[in-house]
Protein backbone atom coordinates (compact mmCIF):
# COMPACT_ATOMS: atom_id res chain seq x y z
CA UNK A 1 0.00 0.00 0.00
CA UNK A 2 1.53 3.32 -1.01
CA UNK A 3 1.91 6.19 1.44
CA UNK A 4 0.09 8.69 -0.77
CA UNK A 5 -3.36 7.78 0.43
CA UNK A 6 -4.45 10.66 2.70
CA UNK A 7 -7.44 9.32 4.55
CA UNK A 8 -8.43 5.70 4.30
CA UNK A 9 -11.36 4.19 6.15
CA UNK A 10 -11.28 0.55 7.11
CA UNK A 11 -14.08 -1.54 8.58
CA UNK A 12 -13.31 -2.96 12.02
CA UNK A 13 -12.67 -6.65 11.92
CA UNK A 14 -15.38 -8.25 13.98
CA UNK A 15 -18.23 -9.69 11.94
CA UNK A 16 -21.67 -9.23 13.50
CA UNK A 17 -23.68 -12.35 14.12
CA UNK A 18 -26.99 -11.35 15.66
CA UNK A 19 -28.58 -11.73 19.07
CA UNK A 20 -29.74 -14.80 20.97
CA UNK A 21 -33.39 -15.72 20.70
CA UNK A 22 -35.52 -15.00 23.75
CA UNK A 23 -38.75 -17.00 23.91
CA UNK A 24 -39.67 -17.89 27.47
CA UNK A 25 -38.55 -16.87 30.94
CA UNK A 26 -37.42 -19.02 33.86
CA UNK A 27 -35.81 -18.41 37.21
CA UNK A 28 -32.06 -18.86 37.51
CA UNK A 29 -30.98 -21.97 39.45
CA UNK A 30 -28.89 -21.70 42.59
CA UNK A 31 -25.15 -22.09 42.08
CA UNK A 32 -23.70 -25.15 43.81
CA UNK A 33 -20.53 -24.55 45.77
CA UNK A 34 -18.63 -27.28 43.94
CA UNK A 35 -19.13 -25.85 40.46
CA UNK A 36 -18.46 -22.55 38.76
CA UNK A 37 -20.88 -20.73 36.48
CA UNK A 38 -19.67 -18.38 33.76
CA UNK A 39 -20.66 -14.73 33.95
CA UNK A 40 -22.35 -14.77 30.54
CA UNK A 41 -24.38 -17.86 31.45
CA UNK A 42 -25.44 -16.29 34.75
CA UNK A 43 -26.74 -13.28 32.82
CA UNK A 44 -28.53 -15.54 30.33
CA UNK A 45 -30.31 -17.34 33.16
CA UNK A 46 -31.75 -14.04 34.38
CA UNK A 47 -33.10 -13.25 30.90
CA UNK A 48 -35.94 -14.93 28.99
CA UNK A 49 -34.85 -18.48 28.14
CA UNK A 50 -35.40 -19.83 24.60
CA UNK A 51 -37.89 -22.67 24.27
CA UNK A 52 -35.13 -25.12 23.28
CA UNK A 53 -33.05 -24.12 26.29
CA UNK A 54 -29.77 -22.27 26.67
CA UNK A 55 -26.71 -23.30 24.67
CA UNK A 56 -24.09 -24.33 27.24
CA UNK A 57 -20.64 -25.96 27.56
CA UNK A 58 -19.99 -28.17 30.57
CA UNK A 59 -16.44 -28.66 31.92
CA UNK A 60 -15.86 -31.83 33.91
CA UNK A 61 -13.18 -32.83 36.39
CA UNK A 62 -9.85 -33.51 34.63
CA UNK A 63 -7.10 -33.61 37.25
CA UNK A 64 -7.06 -37.43 37.35
CA UNK A 65 -7.03 -37.99 33.56
CA UNK A 66 -4.02 -39.50 31.73
CA UNK A 67 -2.32 -37.89 28.74
CA UNK A 68 -4.37 -37.70 25.50
CA UNK A 69 -4.84 -41.15 24.00
CA UNK A 70 -7.26 -44.06 23.93
CA UNK A 71 -7.33 -44.52 27.72
CA UNK A 72 -8.08 -40.84 28.27
CA UNK A 73 -10.88 -40.93 25.67
CA UNK A 74 -12.45 -43.91 27.45
CA UNK A 75 -12.36 -42.17 30.82
CA UNK A 76 -13.73 -38.93 29.37
CA UNK A 77 -16.60 -40.87 27.77
CA UNK A 78 -17.44 -42.61 31.05
CA UNK A 79 -17.43 -39.32 32.93
CA UNK A 80 -19.66 -37.71 30.30
CA UNK A 81 -22.13 -40.59 30.60
CA UNK A 82 -22.16 -40.25 34.39
CA UNK A 83 -22.98 -36.54 34.32
CA UNK A 84 -25.42 -36.72 31.40
CA UNK A 85 -27.47 -39.25 33.33
CA UNK A 86 -28.11 -36.57 35.97
CA UNK A 87 -30.24 -34.49 33.60
CA UNK A 88 -33.97 -35.15 33.65
CA UNK A 89 -35.41 -36.56 30.40
CA UNK A 90 -36.13 -33.71 28.03
CA UNK A 91 -34.07 -31.25 30.02
CA UNK A 92 -30.92 -31.47 27.95
CA UNK A 93 -30.15 -32.01 24.27
CA UNK A 94 -26.57 -33.11 23.53
CA UNK A 95 -24.71 -31.24 20.79
CA UNK A 96 -21.03 -32.27 21.10
CA UNK A 97 -19.08 -34.84 23.09
CA UNK A 98 -15.40 -33.94 23.34
CA UNK A 99 -12.94 -36.79 22.90
CA UNK A 100 -9.83 -35.57 24.75
CA UNK A 101 -11.29 -32.56 26.57
CA UNK A 102 -13.29 -33.42 29.67
CA UNK A 103 -16.73 -32.02 28.90
CA UNK A 104 -19.58 -31.68 26.46
CA UNK A 105 -21.96 -29.10 24.95
CA UNK A 106 -25.65 -28.87 24.25
CA UNK A 107 -28.92 -27.06 24.96
CA UNK A 108 -30.19 -27.14 28.54
CA UNK A 109 -33.34 -26.16 30.38
CA UNK A 110 -32.70 -24.37 33.70
CA UNK A 111 -33.50 -27.51 35.70
CA UNK A 112 -30.83 -29.45 33.79
CA UNK A 113 -28.29 -26.72 34.45
CA UNK A 114 -29.15 -26.91 38.14
CA UNK A 115 -28.67 -30.71 38.11
CA UNK A 116 -25.30 -30.38 36.39
CA UNK A 117 -24.15 -27.72 38.85
CA UNK A 118 -24.85 -30.07 41.74
CA UNK A 119 -22.91 -32.99 40.25
CA UNK A 120 -19.53 -33.59 41.90
CA UNK A 121 -17.81 -34.24 38.55
CA UNK A 122 -18.80 -30.84 37.11
CA UNK A 123 -16.13 -28.10 37.37
CA UNK A 124 -17.89 -25.28 35.54
CA UNK A 125 -20.67 -24.43 33.09
CA UNK A 126 -20.32 -21.66 30.52
CA UNK A 127 -22.56 -20.17 27.87
CA UNK A 128 -21.95 -21.45 24.36
CA UNK A 129 -21.66 -17.92 23.06
CA UNK A 130 -20.83 -16.49 19.64
CA UNK A 131 -17.33 -15.95 18.26
CA UNK A 132 -16.32 -14.05 15.14
CA UNK A 133 -13.48 -13.78 12.66
CA UNK A 134 -10.93 -11.08 13.66
CA UNK A 135 -10.40 -9.00 10.64
CA UNK A 136 1.23 -5.45 5.79
CA UNK A 137 3.79 -6.27 3.91
CA UNK A 138 5.43 -7.12 7.19
CA UNK A 139 7.93 -9.82 6.24
CA UNK A 140 10.82 -7.40 5.96
CA UNK A 141 9.82 -5.58 9.16
CA UNK A 142 10.08 -8.75 11.28
CA UNK A 143 13.20 -10.09 9.53
CA UNK A 144 11.51 -13.04 7.81
CA UNK A 145 13.20 -12.27 4.46
CA UNK A 146 16.61 -12.54 6.13
CA UNK A 147 15.77 -15.93 7.62
CA UNK A 148 14.42 -17.25 4.29
CA UNK A 149 17.80 -16.40 2.75
CA UNK A 150 19.46 -18.50 5.45
CA UNK A 151 17.22 -21.46 4.62
CA UNK A 152 14.56 -21.22 7.36
CA UNK A 153 11.15 -21.64 5.71
CA UNK A 154 9.09 -23.65 8.22
CA UNK A 155 9.78 -26.99 6.53
CA UNK A 156 8.57 -29.93 8.61
CA UNK A 157 6.31 -27.82 10.86
CA UNK A 158 2.52 -28.08 10.50
CA UNK A 159 0.18 -25.29 11.63
CA UNK A 160 -3.49 -25.90 12.48
CA UNK A 161 -5.65 -22.95 11.41
CA UNK A 162 -9.05 -22.79 13.15
CA UNK A 163 -11.04 -20.43 10.95
CA UNK A 164 -13.52 -20.40 8.03
CA UNK A 165 -11.58 -23.14 6.22
CA UNK A 166 -9.25 -22.99 3.24
CA UNK A 167 -9.51 -22.81 -0.55
CA UNK A 168 -8.31 -26.37 -1.16
CA UNK A 169 -7.65 -25.68 -4.86
CA UNK A 170 -5.69 -22.47 -4.47
CA UNK A 171 -2.38 -22.92 -6.33
CA UNK A 172 -0.53 -21.10 -3.55
CA UNK A 173 -1.89 -23.39 -0.82
CA UNK A 174 -2.91 -26.79 -2.16
CA UNK A 175 0.57 -28.32 -1.89
CA UNK A 176 0.75 -27.31 1.78
CA UNK A 177 -2.59 -28.77 2.86
CA UNK A 178 -2.00 -31.68 5.27
CA UNK A 179 -5.47 -32.49 6.66
CA UNK A 180 -9.00 -31.08 7.03
CA UNK A 181 -11.81 -31.13 9.57
CA UNK A 182 -14.95 -29.13 10.29
CA UNK A 183 -16.94 -28.31 13.44
CA UNK A 184 -19.26 -25.51 12.42
CA UNK A 185 -22.39 -24.04 13.99
CA UNK A 186 -23.45 -20.44 13.40
CA UNK A 187 -26.72 -20.29 15.34
CA UNK A 188 -27.78 -20.75 18.98
CA UNK A 189 -30.81 -22.86 18.05
CA UNK A 190 -30.45 -26.63 17.57
CA UNK A 191 -32.64 -26.47 14.45
CA UNK A 192 -30.36 -24.11 12.55
CA UNK A 193 -26.76 -23.21 11.96
CA UNK A 194 -24.94 -26.41 10.89
CA UNK A 195 -22.38 -25.07 8.43
CA UNK A 196 -19.94 -27.80 7.44
CA UNK A 197 -19.79 -28.50 3.68
CA UNK A 198 -21.87 -31.66 4.23
CA UNK A 199 -24.64 -29.63 5.91
CA UNK A 200 -23.90 -31.12 9.33
CA UNK A 201 -22.24 -29.90 12.52
CA UNK A 202 -19.15 -32.05 11.98
CA UNK A 203 -17.16 -33.42 9.05
CA UNK A 204 -13.62 -34.76 8.59
CA UNK A 205 -11.50 -35.73 5.62
CA UNK A 206 -10.86 -34.16 2.19
CA UNK A 207 -13.22 -31.29 1.38
CA UNK A 208 -14.46 -30.89 4.96
CA UNK A 209 -12.78 -27.48 5.44
CA UNK A 210 -13.64 -25.87 2.09
CA UNK A 211 -13.71 -22.10 2.66
CA UNK A 212 -16.98 -20.30 1.85
CA UNK A 213 -15.93 -16.98 3.38
CA UNK A 214 -12.29 -16.23 2.54
CA UNK A 215 -10.98 -15.33 5.99
CA UNK A 216 -9.33 -18.71 6.62
CA UNK A 217 -7.72 -18.68 3.18
CA UNK A 218 -6.36 -15.18 3.91
CA UNK A 219 -4.93 -16.33 7.26
CA UNK A 220 -3.38 -19.48 5.78
CA UNK A 221 -1.71 -17.45 3.04
CA UNK A 222 0.04 -15.21 5.58
CA UNK A 223 1.60 -18.38 7.01
CA UNK A 224 2.46 -20.58 4.05
CA UNK A 225 1.76 -19.08 0.62
CA UNK A 226 4.84 -18.64 -1.60
CA UNK A 227 5.22 -15.12 -0.16
CA UNK A 228 4.23 -16.16 3.37
CA UNK A 229 6.36 -16.05 6.50
CA UNK A 230 6.83 -19.85 6.61
CA UNK A 231 6.30 -20.83 2.95
CA UNK A 232 7.23 -24.49 3.44
CA UNK A 233 5.10 -25.10 6.53
CA UNK A 234 2.07 -27.40 6.28
CA UNK A 235 -1.52 -26.35 7.01
CA UNK A 236 -4.11 -28.39 8.87
CA UNK A 237 -7.36 -26.57 8.07
CA UNK A 238 -10.10 -26.78 10.72
CA UNK A 239 -13.33 -25.00 9.76
CA UNK A 240 -15.06 -23.58 12.84
CA UNK A 241 -16.63 -20.43 11.35
CA UNK A 242 -19.46 -20.05 8.85
CA UNK A 243 -19.72 -18.27 5.51
CA UNK A 244 -20.67 -15.16 7.48
CA UNK A 245 -17.59 -15.39 9.69
CA UNK A 246 -19.50 -16.41 12.84
CA UNK A 247 -19.47 -19.48 15.03
CA UNK A 248 -20.00 -20.81 18.55
CA UNK A 249 -17.67 -21.44 21.47
CA UNK A 250 -18.48 -25.16 21.35
CA UNK A 251 -17.25 -25.31 17.74
CA UNK A 252 -13.93 -23.89 18.93
CA UNK A 253 -13.94 -26.48 21.72
CA UNK A 254 -14.46 -29.25 19.17
CA UNK A 255 -11.73 -27.90 16.90
CA UNK A 256 -9.23 -27.73 19.77
CA UNK A 257 -10.31 -31.18 20.95
CA UNK A 258 -9.71 -32.61 17.46
CA UNK A 259 -6.28 -30.97 17.23
CA UNK A 260 -5.34 -32.28 20.68
CA UNK A 261 -6.46 -35.80 19.75
CA UNK A 262 -4.73 -35.75 16.35
CA UNK A 263 -1.71 -33.47 16.81
CA UNK A 264 0.81 -36.32 16.76
CA UNK A 265 -0.83 -37.99 13.74
CA UNK A 266 -0.68 -34.79 11.67
CA UNK A 267 2.56 -33.36 13.09
CA UNK A 268 0.86 -30.21 14.44
CA UNK A 269 3.20 -27.96 16.45
CA UNK A 270 1.44 -24.58 16.07
CA UNK A 271 -2.23 -23.47 16.22
CA UNK A 272 -3.60 -20.15 14.97
CA UNK A 273 -6.99 -18.70 15.88
CA UNK A 274 -7.79 -15.33 14.33
CA UNK A 275 -11.14 -15.12 16.10
CA UNK A 276 -12.65 -13.98 19.38
CA UNK A 277 -15.71 -12.99 21.35
CA UNK A 278 -15.27 -9.21 21.01
CA UNK A 279 -15.01 -8.84 24.78
CA UNK A 280 -12.64 -6.81 26.94
CA UNK A 281 -10.94 -9.22 29.34
CA UNK A 282 -7.96 -8.38 31.53
CA UNK A 283 -7.92 -11.25 34.05
CA UNK A 284 -6.69 -14.67 32.81
CA UNK A 285 -8.45 -16.26 35.80
CA UNK A 286 -11.87 -14.77 35.00
CA UNK A 287 -14.62 -17.04 33.72
CA UNK A 288 -14.22 -15.97 30.08
CA UNK A 289 -10.54 -16.92 30.16
CA UNK A 290 -10.34 -20.07 32.30
CA UNK A 291 -12.22 -23.11 33.53
CA UNK A 292 -13.88 -23.97 30.21
CA UNK A 293 -12.96 -26.40 27.38
CA UNK A 294 -11.20 -23.71 25.29
CA UNK A 295 -8.84 -22.95 28.17
CA UNK A 296 -8.36 -26.60 29.13
CA UNK A 297 -7.57 -27.53 25.54
CA UNK A 298 -5.03 -24.75 24.98
CA UNK A 299 -3.32 -25.70 28.25
CA UNK A 300 -3.24 -29.37 27.20
CA UNK A 301 -1.83 -28.42 23.80
CA UNK A 302 0.94 -26.41 25.48
CA UNK A 303 1.79 -29.40 27.67
CA UNK A 304 1.97 -31.54 24.51
CA UNK A 305 4.42 -29.12 22.86
CA UNK A 306 1.86 -27.33 20.65
CA UNK A 307 1.87 -23.51 20.86
CA UNK A 308 -1.36 -21.54 20.26
CA UNK A 309 -1.57 -17.98 18.89
CA UNK A 310 -4.79 -15.94 19.14
CA UNK A 311 -5.67 -12.51 17.75
CA UNK A 312 -6.28 -9.90 20.47
CA UNK A 313 -9.28 -8.44 18.60
CA UNK A 314 -10.07 -5.25 16.70
CA UNK A 315 -12.47 -3.34 18.97
CA UNK A 316 -10.07 -0.65 20.17
CA UNK A 317 -10.31 -1.90 23.78
CA UNK A 318 -7.56 -0.42 25.98
CA UNK A 319 -8.37 -2.34 29.16
CA UNK A 320 -8.60 -5.90 27.90
CA UNK A 321 -8.37 -8.32 24.99
CA UNK A 322 -10.83 -10.80 23.54
CA UNK A 323 -11.31 -14.43 24.52
CA UNK A 324 -9.74 -16.88 23.82
CA UNK A 325 -6.68 -14.60 23.47
CA UNK A 326 -6.88 -13.91 27.22
CA UNK A 327 -6.25 -17.59 28.11
CA UNK A 328 -2.98 -17.79 30.04
CA UNK A 329 -1.37 -20.51 27.91
CA UNK A 330 -2.24 -18.79 24.61
CA UNK A 331 0.09 -16.24 23.02
CA UNK A 332 -2.02 -13.15 22.29
CA UNK A 333 -1.14 -10.94 19.31
CA UNK A 334 -1.94 -7.29 18.62
CA UNK A 335 -0.97 -5.14 15.63
CA UNK A 336 1.54 -2.57 14.37
CA UNK A 337 1.88 -0.77 11.05
CA UNK A 338 4.77 -1.79 8.80
CA UNK A 339 5.18 1.43 6.75
CA UNK A 340 4.44 5.16 6.62
CA UNK A 341 0.87 5.41 5.35
CA UNK A 342 -0.42 8.81 6.46
CA UNK A 343 -3.81 9.13 8.15
CA UNK A 344 -5.73 5.86 8.60
CA UNK A 345 -9.27 5.83 9.98
CA UNK A 346 -11.04 2.78 11.36
CA UNK A 347 -14.78 2.22 11.50
CA UNK A 348 -16.64 1.25 14.65
CA UNK A 349 -19.26 -0.93 12.97
CA UNK A 350 -19.78 -2.93 9.81
CA UNK A 351 -21.63 -0.23 7.87
CA UNK A 352 -19.06 2.38 8.93
CA UNK A 353 -21.52 4.87 10.42
CA UNK A 354 -19.42 5.17 13.57
CA UNK A 355 -15.72 6.11 13.72
CA UNK A 356 -13.63 3.93 16.03
CA UNK A 357 -10.24 5.66 15.89
CA UNK A 358 -7.69 7.29 13.59
CA UNK A 359 -3.92 6.80 13.30
CA UNK A 360 -1.03 8.63 11.70
CA UNK A 361 0.57 5.45 10.49
CA UNK A 362 4.31 4.84 10.44
CA UNK A 363 6.49 1.76 10.83
CA UNK A 364 6.11 0.32 14.35
CA UNK A 365 3.15 2.51 15.30
CA UNK A 366 0.50 0.74 17.39
CA UNK A 367 -2.73 0.20 15.41
CA UNK A 368 -5.46 1.97 17.36
CA UNK A 369 -8.15 -0.69 16.77
CA UNK A 370 -5.98 -3.42 18.31
CA UNK A 371 -7.25 -4.57 21.72
CA UNK A 372 -4.63 -4.33 24.46
CA UNK A 373 -4.00 -4.64 28.15
CA UNK A 374 -1.12 -5.75 30.36
CA UNK A 375 -1.78 -9.39 29.44
CA UNK A 376 -1.19 -8.79 25.70
CA UNK A 377 1.95 -10.71 24.70
CA UNK A 378 3.30 -9.42 21.38
CA UNK A 379 2.62 -7.23 18.36
CA UNK A 380 3.04 -8.21 14.71
CA UNK A 381 2.32 -6.57 11.31
CA UNK A 382 -1.36 -5.67 11.03
CA UNK A 383 -1.69 -3.65 7.83
CA UNK A 384 -2.89 -4.96 4.45
CA UNK A 385 -0.54 -7.73 3.48
CA UNK A 386 -1.04 -9.38 0.10
CA UNK A 387 -2.25 -12.91 0.69
CA UNK A 388 -4.24 -15.75 -0.86
CA UNK A 389 -7.98 -15.38 -1.49
CA UNK A 390 -10.78 -17.81 -2.35
CA UNK A 391 -11.03 -18.49 -6.06
CA UNK A 392 -7.29 -18.79 -6.61
CA UNK A 393 -6.45 -15.09 -6.47
CA UNK A 394 -4.86 -12.71 -3.99
CA UNK A 395 -6.15 -9.88 -1.82
CA UNK A 396 -5.10 -7.28 0.75
CA UNK A 397 -5.68 -8.46 4.30
CA UNK A 398 -5.19 -6.76 7.68
CA UNK A 399 -6.27 -6.51 11.29
CA UNK A 400 -5.15 -8.61 14.24
CA UNK A 401 -6.39 -11.53 12.12
CA UNK A 402 -3.27 -10.94 10.04
CA UNK A 403 -1.00 -10.18 13.00
CA UNK A 404 -1.72 -13.54 14.65
CA UNK A 405 -0.66 -15.74 11.69
CA UNK A 406 2.40 -13.51 11.24
CA UNK A 407 3.38 -14.55 14.78
CA UNK A 408 2.33 -18.19 14.36
CA UNK A 409 4.45 -18.52 11.23
CA UNK A 410 7.45 -17.10 13.09
CA UNK A 411 6.98 -19.82 15.70
CA UNK A 412 7.15 -22.37 12.86
CA UNK A 413 10.55 -20.96 11.87
CA UNK A 414 11.77 -21.20 15.47
CA UNK A 415 10.57 -24.79 15.78
CA UNK A 416 12.25 -25.67 12.49
CA UNK A 417 15.51 -24.62 14.13
CA UNK A 418 14.80 -26.28 17.49
CA UNK A 419 11.93 -28.75 17.88
CA UNK A 420 12.44 -28.89 21.64
CA UNK A 421 11.17 -25.33 22.25
CA UNK A 422 8.20 -25.12 24.64
CA UNK A 423 5.33 -22.64 24.49
CA UNK A 424 6.92 -20.53 27.22
CA UNK A 425 10.33 -20.58 25.53
CA UNK A 426 8.73 -19.44 22.27
CA UNK A 427 6.77 -16.72 24.09
CA UNK A 428 9.96 -15.49 25.80
CA UNK A 429 12.01 -15.56 22.61
CA UNK A 430 9.37 -13.72 20.57
CA UNK A 431 9.17 -10.98 23.22
CA UNK A 432 12.90 -10.49 23.65
CA UNK A 433 14.34 -9.09 20.41
CA UNK A 434 11.97 -6.61 18.76
CA UNK A 435 11.39 -2.94 19.68
CA UNK A 436 8.83 -1.90 22.29
CA UNK A 437 5.78 -0.15 20.82
CA UNK A 438 3.47 1.99 22.96
CA UNK A 439 -0.30 2.27 22.78
CA UNK A 440 -0.78 6.02 23.43
CA UNK A 441 -4.31 5.48 24.70
CA UNK A 442 -3.30 3.43 27.75
CA UNK A 443 0.46 4.12 27.94
CA UNK A 444 1.33 0.41 27.85
CA UNK A 445 4.23 -0.83 25.70
CA UNK A 446 4.45 -4.20 23.99
CA UNK A 447 7.26 -6.03 22.16
CA UNK A 448 6.99 -6.31 18.39
CA UNK A 449 8.16 -9.69 17.10
CA UNK A 450 11.54 -9.91 15.35
CA UNK A 451 12.15 -13.41 14.01
CA UNK A 452 15.58 -12.48 12.68
CA UNK A 453 16.76 -11.53 16.16
CA UNK A 454 15.04 -14.47 17.87
CA UNK A 455 16.31 -17.05 15.40
CA UNK A 456 19.82 -15.72 14.90
CA UNK A 457 20.26 -15.69 18.67
CA UNK A 458 19.08 -19.30 18.80
CA UNK A 459 21.67 -20.45 16.24
CA UNK A 460 24.38 -17.85 16.94
CA UNK A 461 26.71 -20.31 18.67
CA UNK A 462 26.20 -23.03 16.09
CA UNK A 463 29.50 -23.80 14.37
CA UNK A 464 31.82 -22.73 17.15
CA UNK A 465 32.87 -26.31 17.93
CA UNK A 466 31.28 -26.38 21.39
CA UNK A 467 28.00 -28.01 22.39
CA UNK A 468 25.59 -25.48 23.91
CA UNK A 469 21.98 -25.92 25.17
CA UNK A 470 19.61 -26.43 22.26
CA UNK A 471 22.31 -27.93 19.99
CA UNK A 472 22.40 -31.64 19.16
CA UNK A 473 25.94 -31.36 17.78
CA UNK A 474 28.58 -28.79 16.86
CA UNK A 475 31.45 -29.77 14.54
CA UNK A 476 32.95 -26.33 14.14
CA UNK A 477 31.09 -25.39 10.95
CA UNK A 478 27.57 -25.22 9.50
CA UNK A 479 28.18 -27.08 6.21
CA UNK A 480 25.21 -29.18 5.14
CA UNK A 481 25.66 -32.94 4.82
CA UNK A 482 28.48 -33.38 7.31
CA UNK A 483 28.09 -33.97 11.04
CA UNK A 484 25.64 -31.13 11.69
CA UNK A 485 22.93 -29.24 9.89
CA UNK A 486 23.03 -25.46 9.57
CA UNK A 487 21.06 -25.28 12.83
CA UNK A 488 23.35 -27.69 14.73
CA UNK A 489 20.98 -30.65 14.56
CA UNK A 490 22.44 -34.16 14.04
CA UNK A 491 22.30 -35.34 10.41
CA UNK A 492 22.47 -39.08 10.90
CA UNK A 493 21.01 -39.97 7.50
CA UNK A 494 23.59 -38.05 5.50
CA UNK A 495 26.41 -37.49 7.92
CA UNK A 496 29.91 -38.79 7.26
CA UNK A 497 29.96 -39.31 11.02
CA UNK A 498 27.40 -42.10 10.85
CA UNK A 499 29.11 -45.20 9.47
CA UNK A 500 25.81 -47.16 9.51
CA UNK A 501 27.46 -49.88 11.59
CA UNK A 502 25.84 -51.03 14.78
CA UNK A 503 29.20 -52.36 15.85
CA UNK A 504 30.58 -48.91 16.48
CA UNK A 505 29.37 -46.47 19.04
CA UNK A 506 29.98 -42.84 20.01
CA UNK A 507 29.89 -41.66 16.38
CA UNK A 508 30.72 -37.99 16.93
CA UNK A 509 32.00 -34.94 15.13
CA UNK A 510 35.56 -33.76 15.49
CA UNK A 511 36.60 -30.20 14.75
CA UNK A 512 37.05 -30.85 11.02
CA UNK A 513 33.60 -32.34 10.47
CA UNK A 514 34.67 -35.96 10.24
CA UNK A 515 33.68 -38.92 12.36
CA UNK A 516 35.48 -40.12 15.43
CA UNK A 517 33.82 -43.48 16.08
CA UNK A 518 34.70 -46.11 18.66
CA UNK A 519 34.34 -49.85 18.13
CA UNK A 520 31.95 -51.54 20.53
CA UNK A 521 33.78 -53.60 23.13
CA UNK A 522 32.60 -57.16 22.54
CA UNK A 523 32.24 -57.60 26.27
CA UNK A 524 29.39 -55.08 26.15
CA UNK A 525 27.43 -57.63 24.08
CA UNK A 526 27.60 -60.25 26.81
CA UNK A 527 24.05 -60.88 27.99
CA UNK A 528 25.24 -62.83 31.05
CA UNK A 529 23.59 -66.09 29.93
CA UNK A 530 26.10 -68.91 29.79
CA UNK A 531 24.33 -70.90 27.09
CA UNK A 532 24.28 -68.21 24.39
CA UNK A 533 27.02 -67.28 21.95
CA UNK A 534 27.42 -63.49 21.95
CA UNK A 535 28.69 -61.57 18.93
CA UNK A 536 28.43 -58.22 17.15
CA UNK A 537 26.83 -58.20 13.70
CA UNK A 538 27.29 -55.19 11.40
CA UNK A 539 23.56 -55.11 10.60
CA UNK A 540 21.98 -56.41 13.80
CA UNK A 541 24.41 -55.17 16.43
CA UNK A 542 24.78 -57.46 19.43
CA UNK A 543 23.46 -60.98 18.80
CA UNK A 544 22.84 -63.78 21.26
CA UNK A 545 22.58 -67.25 19.67
CA UNK A 546 21.47 -70.20 21.84
CA UNK A 547 24.11 -72.95 22.04
CA UNK A 548 22.48 -76.32 21.19
CA UNK A 549 22.56 -78.98 23.91
CA UNK A 550 24.36 -76.60 26.27
CA UNK A 551 24.72 -77.69 29.89
CA UNK A 552 28.11 -76.35 31.04
CA UNK A 553 30.22 -73.58 29.56
CA UNK A 554 33.96 -73.49 30.11
CA UNK A 555 35.64 -70.22 29.18
CA UNK A 556 38.90 -70.44 27.25
CA UNK A 557 41.08 -67.64 25.90
CA UNK A 558 42.60 -68.30 22.47
CA UNK A 559 45.45 -66.28 20.93
CA UNK A 560 44.31 -62.68 20.41
CA UNK A 561 42.47 -62.57 23.73
CA UNK A 562 38.86 -62.98 22.47
CA UNK A 563 36.63 -64.87 24.87
CA UNK A 564 35.12 -68.05 23.41
CA UNK A 565 32.47 -70.13 25.11
CA UNK A 566 32.82 -73.87 24.58
CA UNK A 567 29.98 -76.19 25.50
CA UNK A 568 30.68 -79.66 26.88
CA UNK A 569 27.75 -81.95 26.40
CA UNK A 570 27.45 -85.30 28.15
CA UNK A 571 26.55 -87.78 25.46
CA UNK A 572 24.21 -89.68 27.71
CA UNK A 573 22.78 -86.65 29.47
CA UNK A 574 20.70 -85.28 26.61
CA UNK A 575 17.65 -87.34 27.52
CA UNK A 576 17.76 -85.93 31.02
CA UNK A 577 17.77 -82.36 29.65
CA UNK A 578 15.26 -82.75 26.90
CA UNK A 579 12.99 -85.50 28.22
CA UNK A 580 12.20 -88.91 26.83
CA UNK A 581 11.26 -89.31 23.13
CA UNK A 582 7.54 -89.13 22.50
CA UNK A 583 6.01 -92.48 21.65
CA UNK A 584 4.08 -92.82 18.42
Amino acid sequence: MSGGRAATVRVAAWIALGTLLAVSAAAAPPVHARARIGARLESALHAPVPAEGIAIRVSLRRDDLPQPGSLRSQRVRARQDEVLSAAAPGGFRLKHRYQSLSGFAGWAKPQAIEAFLRHSAVRAIHLDGPVFASLGQGGALIGANTMHALGFTGAGINVAVLDTGIDTNHPGLQDDLVAEACFCDAHPSPQHGACCPNGQLTQTGPGSAEDDNGHGTNVSGVITSPSGIAPDAGIVAVKVLSSGGGGRDSSIDMGIDWVLTNHALHGIRVVNMSLGDGGEHSDPNASACSGHPNADGIADLAAAGVVTFVASGNDGHDDGISAPACIAEAISVGGVYDASLGSIGWCGNRVCTTALCTDTAHEDVFVCHSNSDEILDVLAPNWETTTTDVGGGFTSFGGTSAASPYAAAQAALLLEADLSLTTEQIRTRMKAFGPMVTNPDNGLSFPRTDIAGALLDLIALCGNGELEPGEQCDDGNTNPGDCCSASCQWESSSSSCDDASLCTENDACDGSGTCAGTAIDLASCDDGIVCTADACDALEGCTHTPIPNCSIEIPTTPPGGRLILVALVASLGASLLWGRPREA
